[in-house]
């Protein structure tokens, strides 16, 4: 019985031991600072985005020229069935 106990409280003070380094490893990861590759990361991403709206304004400009022209040959195509 005696040898029971003792293993107990052997397994209870370890457990009790993880607990705290537990606690400890939370409270160390909530007063951390951001980190400098969160930061280099959103940058990143930041950049990826605006390289991104940028090719997609040129996309729209070049299709607007696009469209334009292809009015202007529909246009040219309908006074020559006209005249014809």
């Amino acid at each position: 019985m005696e040898s029971i106990r003792f293993d107990l409280s052997t397994r209870n003070a370890e457990l009790q031991e993880k607990v705290v380094k537990v606690q400890e490893q939370i409270s160390e990861l909530h007063n951390r600072p951001v980190e400098e590759p969160d930061n280099m990361r959103v940058e990143d991403l930041t950049l990826q985005l605006d390289n991104a709206n940028k090719q997609i304004m040129k996309l729209k400009a070049q299709h607007k020229t696009k469209v334009k022209n292809l009015t202007k040959q529909l246009d040219g195509l309908k006074q020559v069935r006209n005249v014809v």
